[in-house]
């Protein structure tokens, strides 16, 4: 049986034809990364690069949970657990982040990806063979020098490569024991010899005599003549030089005069820019700003994922590939050459990524700020004085006022500093998600 996993979620909409994977018996990953068989696009990262595992073991598929927020399979509350393996069935239910994944075993699938193979493509190298030519393996075909059929198209002939394979009804014989010669060489047929010609039976023709052998005055009259001299050579030529790239004329031409414009510049300075230069300068901006745009947003999920602020989720429609992506390539496909109707076009991807960046460093500062303000109210000295009174009406200690509050001090410092990650999140990180969330909320009602 081939195991076939499908998203039944709104996220298969913006992954199309990616959102159905057939899994056979080697298996795959599921995740994040790029490298996995089935790639789940996830720019909030609940989905882990190296997500999930199927495995198969005797007819039997299994998922192998190998993620950090966990798998769930059939709406169980409880996840796989990391390392832990959990049977699939038909029609059992997954859901890997925002992602709800239906499996159903077929066995016709299987039977389409492991199956046996057609017959080969016909010409070239591999023609098919007649009905009367066995097949390699066979025992009763006509063996090769290797106790092998020959197949058409072999080196043991490489000058009949493109012969037709000849049909025959003859029934096929058992091949001569091999003779370990070279398979070049086993189509060697020596020349036959051919008969001496005729001779006369007289040793010495009658015109032994007729030479042509000349006297020395003849000779030295052929060269009195003037030799004919051979014309001079002609001077190498050197090769022409390499022609410069071409500047693009035409529709093309106006097409990239129109784009110049389109960013700002007037006609004239836009027809002086159109170079082979500046185009590859162009293609090479193009794509470090994207890339560096992904950057900066992965920058700001990891900030609002420290702080445990929510995170924007997939939508069935105005995605950002720029968030979603992983690199400029992807993202590019994207916005100029899919056109998903999920996803934003790439000048409102290019906006709102800009605004959104915009936004979270003002929000950034607003957290800052009231993080801080919060950290200097619990160390406000009449804040810790009606602190320290509480703890000492309890422990009914009898102290000096100072060295008592001063002690009670340093215990609360300890306290602090023992479980520094806990406390950073309970001290700053709640008070620093309560006003970023705030500004934002704010500065996306002033948009509207």
């Amino acid at each position: 049986m081939a195991l076939t996993l499908r998203v039944t979620s709104f996220h298969s909409q913006a992954l199309g034809a990616d959102s159905t994977r057939v899994f056979g018996t080697k298996g795959g990953a599921i995740g994040r990364a790029l490298d996995n068989d089935w790639v789940l696009p996830d720019p909030e990262k609940f989905v882990s690069s190296h997500h999930a595992q199927i495995l198969c073991r005797g007819g039997t598929y299994l998922l192998k949970d190998i993620s950090t927020n966990g798998t769930f399979v059939n709406d169980s509350p409880q996840p796989v657990g990391n390392g832990m393996e959990q049977q699939l069935f038909d029609g059992s239910r997954i859901q890997i982040g925002d992602y709800q994944i239906t499996a159903n075993l077929d066995a016709s699938e299987q039977a389409a990806m492991t199956g046996p193979t057609g017959p080969p493509a016909t010409g070239g190298w591999q023609a098919p063979q007649g009905p009367g030519v066995t097949g390699p393996g066979s025992i009763t075909g006509p063996t090769g020098p290797y106790g092998t059929a020959p197949v058409a198209g072999s080196d043991d002939d490489i000058l009949g490569l493109f012969d037709d394979v000849p049909v025959t009804n003859a029934p096929a014989q058992l091949g001569p024991t091999p003779d370990h010669v070279s398979a070049l060489d086993q189509n060697f047929i020596p020349p036959t010899p051919q008969p001496a010609p005729q001779t006369d039976t007289n040793v010495i023709p009658d015109d032994w005599d007729a030479t042509g052998y000349k006297s020395s005055d003849d000779i030295a009259a052929e060269m009195s003549g003037t030799f004919n001299q051979p014309p001079p050579a002609s001077p190498l030529q050197s090769p022409p030089p390499a022609a410069a790239p071409s500047v693009p004329t035409g529709s093309n031409y106006q097409g990239i005069v129109a784009m110049l414009m389109a960013a700002g510049l007037d006609q004239a300075n836009a027809q002086a820019a159109v170079t082979p230069a500046n185009l590859a300068a162009l293609g090479q901006i193009l794509g470090v700003t994207t890339q560096g745009l992904i950057d900066v947003l992965a920058a700001r999920s990891a900030v609002k994922s420290q702080f445990r602020v929510p995170m924007t989720m997939m939508r069935p429609v105005e995605n950002n590939a720029l968030k979603s992506s992983a690199n400029a390539t992807e993202a590019l496909l994207y916005m100029l050459v899919n056109h998903n109707p999920a996803y934003l076009s790439a000048v409102d991807s290019f906006t709102e990524a800009f605004e959104d960046i915009k936004a979270h460093q003002m929000a950034l500062m607003a957290g800052m700020r009231a993080a801080f303000d919060s950290m200097l109210q619990r160390f406000d000295p009449e804040v810790l004085e009606h602190r320290f009174e509480k703890r000492k009406s309890k422990s009914m200690l009898r102290l000096s006022s100072s060295g008592q509050f001063w002690d009670m001090y340093k215990d609360l410092y300890d306290d602090m500093t023992q479980d520094a990650d806990a406390n950073f999140q309970r001290l700053f990180g709640e008070e620093f998600a309560r006003a970023y969330e705030e500004q934002m909320q704010r500065l996306t009602a002033g948009k509207r």
